[in-house]
């Protein structure tokens, strides 16, 4: 790159983000780049000399005149693509560029011009036109529009909402950026966000705040999750830059009692930022510590709490309403710890962000349903609705249990040996000690025995060759070295796969319901399209099609160009699982998907449920296996691939 191999001193962020100001603004002082970039005057000065090495290799100069401000003179096209790509804070992708407008709308009270965004981005009109359009599709999920008039365009909210959307934002990198680091002997934590969002609030306030949190849990001795850590730091980090805005939340004039942890953590913010905290925003601080402090303290000290919400009574409840067949204590514990924490966020009017909320939706969809269940069963029960990112929190405890009770295929192995008996039980003893919990060793025989029986085995472990044989041999030493094992590890995951594989996912398969490019653009009528087909082939009650929409409001079923709709099993008659391809894209709420499993299941297939989902998740996981179902051009094509193997193409 010839703008980074020319400079003998390389361009940093603030260097960066100062030269793309002066060539978005065309002619600016010092003043406007001081308040732009939270900087000194003296501060901007040495940026700017700084500048003006960094363009030396240029035909540019920096001009710098009292009277007629600051500009660039000369050809700056140059400058353009080495800012964008050297990573010094200029939006390249297209999602640094949503965040970048993102940020700039939020933190604005004045309208912005499409055109003041794309010069400072160095791309078209019509590129952050296209980009808007996924800024206005997340601001609606708050319910927030954008004002467009002829000004510009801006966000018109509450501050309470503006600072919902900032915290969003911040969570959503938080977890990216975030780790911890040793000073002094003990571990804090701290976090590197996007240079984009430091535009949100500079980094002295950041610094600053997790300074004061140190100070604060040093001091008070509270124990925060990762979790209550991250919220109360994100709250701090945003109330602090917006009261020294003088941008203060809408008082209403209800005054809570401030527990002392709250009062010392007031009295370390003041002192740190030379600010004074209103009233309204110490309450907001307020609940950020009773969320962590009635954690540690005994249920009887609960004083908002009853009953419903004491500790035996949510594990009585989960016992109960859990739609599994079977749980165990780690379950229970793990929920009832993870759910009264959760009850008292929300109760408190404070949410987590999950960052493997998609993840666990993807990958893990039995263990989200019973989560959608659970979650249906706690609104009834509590009240409380939880939104996605808590209820993933839910999934991953339960597909923590799925894992520790699956029921591994055990494979039947004969140990064939020539050696005499001695070698035989060695070889036995150690693959008993290897594989002990997935491997049942039926017989020990000698090649003779071997040859005068049937065998009734899945592979045969021998430490000899042995041709001809209908079922995998593997040769190895008496002594079983790793080379060995790895062989039997290989053959026995290659078997278990096969065993899930002919499970009953397959015989759920049906050739009728298998639809390639149906002239279908919405998620509605592909819902209707496929429980009409399941109705006429007697195979679903016409309920079906209004159950599976109101499963979709519960949570979409979509992710990375697939879908998963299902409906309650009270209406389907006959266990099936519909495949339906678009390659053109089929509009699902937000999203927008090629493939669509309509999952039918019911009682019916109930002691099978487990295996049809482990395979299923073995689908989802292979995005080979779903890029060849997405270019099929044929039913045989699509079976051929969801039943283990490669497309039949028809000629």
């Amino acid at each position: 790159m010839i703008f980074m191999k020319a400079i003998s001193n390389p361009c940093g962020v603030k260097e960066a983000q100062i030269i793309k100001f002066i060539l978005a603004q065309k002619k600016t002082r010092y003043a406007d780049i001081s308040n732009y970039m939270k900087l000194s005057k003296r501060t901007v000065a040495k940026y700017l000399d700084a500048i003006d090495d960094i363009i030396k290799p240029f035909d540019l100069k920096l001009v710098r005149k009292q009277n007629n401000g600051i500009y660039f003179e000369g050809d700056v096209r140059p400058l353009f693509q080495p800012l964008v790509t050297s990573g010094n804070g200029i939006p390249g992708t297209k999602d640094e560029r949503v965040l970048y407008i993102f940020s700039q709308l939020l933190m604005n009270f004045d309208f912005v011009t499409i055109q003041q965004l794309a010069e400072n981005m160095f791309v078209s009109r019509s590129t952050v036109e296209g980009d808007l359009k996924e800024v206005k599709a997340f601001l609606e999920k708050s319910h927030v529009s954008l004002s467009y008039g002829q000004k510009g365009i801006r966000i018109e909210t509450t501050e309470r909402l503006r600072r919902d959307l900032v915290s969003k934002l911040i969570r959503m990198y938080w977890g990216r950026g975030s780790y911890a680091k040793k000073e002094n002997g003990k571990l804090t934590r701290d976090i590197k966000l996007p240079s984009d969002l430091e535009h949100l609030f500079d980094s002295d306030t950041l610094n600053k705040v997790l300074s004061s949190l140190d100070e604060f849990f040093y001091r008070s001795r509270l124990d925060f999750t990762d979790y209550e850590f991250q919220s109360l730091a994100i709250h701090l980090i945003i109330a602090v830059e917006r009261i020294k805005k003088n941008k203060f939340l809408a008082t209403n004039n209800t005054k809570f009692e401030l527990e002392q942890n709250t009062l010392m953590l007031i009295e370390i913010l003041q002192e740190k930022f030379q600010i004074k905290i209103p009233e309204e925003e110490k309450n907001y601080i307020n609940i950020h510590i009773i969320a962590v402090q009635r954690k540690a303290m005994k249920q009887d000290d609960l004083i908002w709490e009853d009953d419903l919400i004491r500790k035996n009574s949510v594990a009585k409840f989960l016992k109960s309403n859990l739609n599994l067949t079977s749980y165990d204590d780690e379950l229970i514990k793990g929920l009832t710890l993870h759910l009264l924490s959760a009850l008292k966020r929300l109760h408190l009017g404070l949410t987590i962000f999950n960052p493997y909320t998609s993840q666990a939706k993807r990958f893990f969809p039995e263990a989200y349903e019973y989560a959608l269940d659970l979650k249906c069963r706690i609104l009834q029960k509590y009240g409380v609705d939880l939104n996605e990112d808590e209820t993933a929190f839910i999934a991953l405890h339960i597909e923590s249990y799925l894992e520790r009770n699956k029921a591994n295929p055990e494979l039947k192995i004969v140990v064939v040996c020539s050696s005499g008996i001695g070698t035989s039980r060695l070889l036995e003893q150690r693959i008993h000690k290897y594989f002990q919990n997935d491997i049942n060793i039926t017989r020990v025989l000698s090649l003779q025995e071997l040859n005068e029986t049937e065998i009734t085995e899945d592979i045969i472990i021998s430490t000899i060759n042995i041709d001809a044989v209908s079922v995998p041999v593997v040769v190895v030493s008496p002594f079983l070295n790793n080379q060995d094992i790895e062989q039997i590890r290989r053959i026995k995951n290659s078997l278990t796969g096969s065993m899930i594989n002919s499970s009953h996912f397959v015989t759920l398969l049906d050739p009728r319901l298998i639809f390639i490019n149906p002239d279908l653009k919405y998620r509605d009528e592909v819902i209707q399209f496929i429980s009409a087909k399941l109705v006429s082939f007697k195979l679903a009650k016409p309920e079906i099609f209004q159950s599976a929409l109101e499963r979709e409001k519960l949570s979409s079923t979509a992710f990375n160009n697939i879908s998963i709709p299902h409906a309650q099993i009270d209406y389907v008659l006959d266990p099936r699982i519909v495949v339906l391809i678009s390659k053109k894209g089929i509009v699902w709420g937000e999203e927008t998907v090629n493939i669509v499993f309509f999952i039918a299941l019911n009682k019916k297939v109930h002691k099978e449920i487990e295996s049809i989902y482990q395979y299923f998740n073995e689908i989802l996981e292979d995005s080979s296996k779903l890029n060849k179902i997405k270019n099929a051009n044929s039913r045989e094509e699509v079976l051929a691939v969801l039943k283990g193997g490669d497309p039949v193409c028809k000629s």
